[in-house]
């Protein structure tokens, strides 16, 4: 793949290279979810000078593992699956393999107590995710 090869390390960097641009030397509050959240693990371990204070929130500083593991591996999977992925170096959108990816990240998504009470039917799950998984594979594939 033609892709460049990056991490956390890589995009904290540029966010401090960014800032310095800027002229900040110094943030009040680095505060995060998720991927943000392990960015301000980063920034803390190698910028620490730079923080006066960081909030972590909803992630832990440990390798994606279990079920989350297998959710995202299975939507990379579907990509690299699909004919029109050439390898990483395709000249279509893999719409197939995005497909299967949105609707296994739709699915990780829904809280299950709020899809059960909100969709209470065959009927009404169908008709709220076919939309939705359509709505990403749109928002994915741009018009040529």
């Amino acid at each position: 793949m033609r892709f460049p090869h990056y991490d956390y390390d890589d995009m904290v960097e540029a966010q401090r290279q960014l800032l310095a641009r800027l002229g900040v030397a110094r943030l009040r509050l680095l505060m995060g979810t998720s991927m943000g959240c392990m960015h301000g693990f980063v920034w803390a371990e190698s910028h620490a000078e730079m923080l006066r204070a960081i909030m972590p929130m909803a992630c832990l500083p440990a390798e994606i593992a279990g079920r989350n593991r297998m959710w995202r591996r299975m939507a990379v999977e579907a990509i690299r699956r699909d004919p029109a992925w050439a390898e990483g170096n395709y000249t279509a959108q893999p719409v197939e393999g995005l497909r299967a990816a949105v609707s296994l990240l739709q699915v990780a998504g829904l809280a299950p107590q709020y899809a059960q009470r909100s969709t209470p039917t065959r009927a009404a799950a169908d008709a709220f995710i076919v939309p939705r998984v359509e709505a990403d594979i749109a928002t994915a594939t741009p018009t040529i």
